[in-house]
C-alpha cells in the first residue's frame, strides 16, 4: 500500500485556500455575525491558527458490506501551536496529535487490531489533521456549496459555543452541526451525516481544555514533521512538464466540485514521481493520484502485458475507500469523497474511467 500512504504524505500540507478569505496573516479576524453569515470565512482563517491543547474523542462509521456499520472510537491528544505572525503564510504552525487509546463501540476491538490502527495513526498524523478534521479548504466554495443556520448556543466545560447547522445545497452531501468555541471561534465539537440522514462521524472535546492565549505546552510534545518533500504547481500542465507525463483530468465532476490544489513529489524509495489532485466542494475532498510508473509490473499473470489489460483493486483503510488502477504504464489511485455508492466493489466509479485511458 505504499502509493496510498505516499498519497498521505502528499495531501498533509494545508491547502492555500485557507487564506483565502484574509491574505494578511497578522490582520485581526472578524468576529462571528449573528446570523453565520460569514461563519466559513471565519473559520478558515481560525483553524491551525489559535493554541490549544487538550484531550477529545473521534468517532467514526465505519461500513461493513453487511450489516450495520462499526463504530469506531479514538481517544486522542491534540496540541496546536501557531507560527509566529509575520512569517511565510504558506507555513504551517506546530501541532502534535497522539492517539491515546482506540475502541469500538458495542464490541471489543482485537488487540492485533488496536496495535494496527495505533500503527496507521501514528503515521497518518499529519492527514487526520489536516484533512479529517473539520476545516473549510475553500471559503467561496463552501458558501456555494452550503447553506449556514444558526442554532443557538451552550454552556459546554465553563465555554460558550455556539451551534450552527451546515445544510447542503442539493443532494447528495453530508451536513454538519458544529459546536464553535465563542472565544476562540474555532470548532470544537461537530457531527456529520450523509446524504440520506446517517451518523457518518464526530468529535468532542474532553474536560480540561486549553484554548487560546496562555496556553503552556509541555516539553516533550513531539510536534510533527512532514516526510515527504512537496512541491505545488499552478494547474496540471505545469506539473506535467516537470513530471514527464501527461497529468489527467476526469471530463466530469461531481456538482459542487472543482480543482483545489494541483501537486507532486518523488517517492524516495522507489525514485517513483507522483501527481496529486485535489478536488474539494468547499467541506470535502476526494483525490486523484496519478504516477507514470505501474504499481503491479512483475505481479500479472506471466505472459500478460501491463499495456494491454487494465487491473483496478479496491481497497478500504478505515472509512476510506480507494481504487488503484494501472493500465498502460501508469497507475491512478482515487479516495476520498466523490459522491458515488461503494456498495458494488466490482463497479468501478466514473471519475476513475474518465481518466484511464
Amino acid at each position: 500500500m505504499r502509493t496510498f500512504a505516499l498519497a498521505l504524505g502528499l495531501l498533509v500540507a494545508p491547502a492555500t485556500a485557507q487564506l483565502s478569505a484574509n491574505k494578511d496573516p497578522v490582520a485581526p479576524t472578524p468576529r462571528i455575525a449573528e446570523d453565520g453569515s460569514n461563519l466559513l470565512q471565519v473559520l478558515a482563517m481560525t483553524f491551525d491558527r489559535v493554541p490549544m491543547l487538550g484531550d477529545r474523542v473521534w468517532y467514526q462509521a465505519v461500513p461493513q458490506d453487511q450489516g450495520p456499520p462499526r463504530i469506531v472510537r479514538y481517544q486522542e491528544r491534540i496540541a496546536v501551536r501557531p507560527k509566529p505572525a509575520g512569517l511565510d503564510p504558506e507555513r504551517p504552525g506546530d501541532f502534535a496529535l497522539t492517539l491515546l487509546a482506540a475502541g469500538e463501540l458495542g464490541t471489543q476491538m482485537s488487540a492485533s487490531e488496536v496495535s494496527l490502527r495505533q500503527a496507521a495513526f501514528r503515521d497518518h498524523a499529519g492527514f487526520l489533521h489536516y484533512q479529517r478534521d473539520f476545516r473549510v479548504h475553500d471559503v467561496r466554495a463552501a458558501e456555494a456549496n452550503y447553506r449556514v443556520a444558526p442554532m443557538g448556543s451552550i454552556l459546554k466545560n465553563g465555554r460558550v459555543g455556539r451551534l450552527f447547522d451546515l445544510i447542503p445545497v442539493g443532494e447528495g452531501r453530508s451536513s454538519y452541526r458544529l459546536l464553535v468555541d465563542q472565544a476562540e471561534q474555532v470548532v470544537l465539537d461537530w457531527v456529520e451525516f450523509d446524504g440520506q440522514g446517517r451518523f457518518v462521524a464526530a468529535m468532542g472535546y474532553e474536560k480540561g481544555l486549553a484554548l487560546g492565549a496562555g496556553v503552556t505546552f509541555p516539553g516533550s510534545t513531539q510536534w510533527w514533521k512532514p516526510w515527504v518533500e512537496l512541491r505545488r504547481h499552478d494547474d496540471v500542465g505545469e506539473a506535467g512538464a516537470v513530471l514527464g507525463f501527461e497529468v489527467r483530468t476526469p471530463e466530469t465532476l461531481p456538482r459542487g466540485y472543482a480543482l483545489l490544489s494541483v501537486r507532486s513529489a518523488r517517492e524516495r524509495t522507489l525514485g517513483i514521481d507522483y501527481a496529486v489532485l485535489v478536488y474539494t466542494d468547499g467541506l470535502r475532498n476526494f483525490y486523484l493520484c496519478e504516477s507514470s510508473s505501474s504499481a503491479t509490473v512483475g505481479v500479472l499473470d506471466p505472459g500478460t502485458s501491463p499495456q494491454q489489460l487494465v487491473t483496478v483493486k479496491r481497497y478500504r483503510i478505515g472509512p476510506v475507500v480507494q481504487y488503484l488502477a494501472d493500465y498502460k504504464g501508469r497507475s491512478t489511485l482515487l479516495f476520498g469523497d466523490f459522491g458515488e455508492p461503494v456498495g458494488d466493489a466490482n463497479k468501478v466509479p466514473q471519475l476513475l474511467q474518465q481518466v484511464i485511458r
